[in-house]
């Protein structure tokens, strides 16, 4: 465990941008993918008319998500401090997956559900990246400076990763070569997302990129701070801090934090300051 370190700054207006310029990404392919997907169904013979819309529709959602974005201040806070508001950024992505759905199950053409699920995927992976950077940005705003830092190394499954990113290719190159667009965006779309949400937790990292991942010890919580992304885990839900098993565990009802005794620099640290705080909000 070692001495405390300086938290990213709170105050930073920049970082704020970041969030509302990806918020506004995130309208303008909601936006486009629902023209795409619309106007393939009404005449996907059409390919220019359909791609000329959908660019249009993401010029008109990000120029407007832009502005409504820079309205709600800051739009950090209001996504990273909820998880209801979170999940729900994903729900525009559950009409493509049913579009899909229907398309392969012979109710709609091939080309609208290809159309729909690569919009799914493509609102997903906005989404994912979005309420991460909201996330990481609300801690950095609501923690201050750290009482005390530990390395820490996330999960890592690094054959695993390897050998479904191999499969997810193949069986995505296989369906594409025999004809099967449907599921060959199917395949494409999980390597796609499966590779982001491992950047985002920090399984995957690209060399030289990021910081150093750490438990930070603060007033209001535990941060896993990733080398991307941070969450926080507030002293509030946590009933009790415990080794056990051989991992360090924050017991919060139905959502235990667990960490591994060999990721962790120093756990009996770790257990004891996390005990003093859980012991003086309990």
């Amino acid at each position: 465990m070692s001495a405390a370190s300086p938290s990213d700054a709170g105050d930073d207006p920049a970082r704020d941008g970041v969030v509302a310029r990806l918020a506004a990404v995130y309208a303008g392919v909601v936006l486009s993918s629902t023209a795409a997907t619309i106007a393939t169904a009404a005449d996907g013979s059409n390919a220019f008319r359909v791609l000329a819309l959908a660019v249009v529709a993401l010029g008109v959602g990000t120029v407007s998500g832009l502005f409504l974005s820079r309205r709600v201040s800051p739009l950090s806070k209001r996504l990273g401090r909820s998880r209801r508001r979170r999940i729900g950024a994903f729900l525009p992505a559950v009409p493509f997956a049913a579009v899909g759905l229907a398309a392969g199950l012979g109710r709609l053409p091939e080309v609208t559900g290809v159309v729909a699920l690569l919009s799914g995927v493509a609102i997903t992976v906005v989404t994912l990246v979005l309420t991460a950077a909201a996330t990481t940005r609300y801690v950095d705003t609501v923690v201050g400076e750290p009482h005390a830092t530990c390395r820490w190394t996330p999960p890592r499954r690094p054959v695993l990763d390897a050998v479904l990113l191999v499969l997810w290719v193949l069986l995505a190159g296989i369906n594409a070569l025999g004809g099967d667009g449907l599921w060959a965006v199917v395949w494409a779309g999980l390597g796609v997302l499966w590779v982001v949400s491992g950047l985002v937790e920090g399984r995957l990292r690209s060399p030289g990129t990021g910081v150093e991942p750490e438990l930070r010890v603060h007033d209001v919580g535990l941060v896993e701070r990733r080398p991307y992304t941070a969450t926080l885990v507030r002293w509030d839900d946590v009933d009790h801090a415990r080794l056990r098993e051989g991992e360090l565990v924050l017991e919060r009802g139905l959502f235990d934090v667990r960490f591994d005794r060999d990721d962790l620099e120093d756990p009996d640290a770790v257990l004891a300051a996390s005990e003093r705080f859980v012991d003086r909000i309990g």
